[in-house]
Parts: structure tokens; C-alpha cells; sequence
């Protein structure tokens, strides 16, 4: 029965990780056309740049994020599998 509550659980967590997750707002750049002049495509890769670092703090955010998940849920099956190993 325990087992069963467990891989409930386990199933059920990705359901709620997605709740809580914001998307990116970072803004992309639009594309200049082929006879856009030398200050319009200057613009665009300074645009591309700013596009570039926001989406990348945006990942580097989830990613550290992702890992506190992780640690935390490591941290709650090794305290699952020390109490069944040394107290069942």
C-alpha cells in the first residue's frame, strides 16, 4: 500500500511542477529585411545580443532552480530509504 502511495506521488509531481513555472519575457528581435540599412541591422544585433543574455539568464534561472528541486527530492528519498532500512 505504501509503495502505491508513493508512485501516486511520484507520478503526480510533474502536474504541479508546470503550475508554477512563468515563461520567458523576453522580447525578440525583429528580422531586418535585405535592403535594411547598416544602422537598422546595427540595431538588430545589439537587439539579438540583449535577446541572447535574457534568454540565457532565463535558462541559467531554471536550471539552478531545477537543481534545488533535485537536491531536495534526493534529500527526501535518501531520509525514505534510511528509515526503511534502519528502523522497519
Amino acid at each position: 500500500m505504501r509503495n502505491m502511495f508513493i508512485f501516486l506521488l511520484i507520478i503526480s509531481l510533474p502536474a504541479f511542477a508546470h503550475d508554477t513555472v512563468t515563461g520567458y519575457t523576453c522580447t525578440k528581435p525583429g528580422k531586418p529585411d535585405q535592403a535594411a540599412s547598416l544602422m537598422e541591422k546595427e540595431i538588430f544585433h545589439a537587439q539579438l545580443a540583449i535577446f541572447e543574455g535574457c534568454m540565457f539568464d532565463y535558462i541559467r534561472n531554471q536550471q539552478r532552480q531545477a537543481s534545488v528541486h533535485d537536491q531536495a527530492a534526493q534529500t527526501a528519498l535518501d531520509e525514505w530509504n534510511n528509515f526503511i532500512q534502519s528502523e522497519l
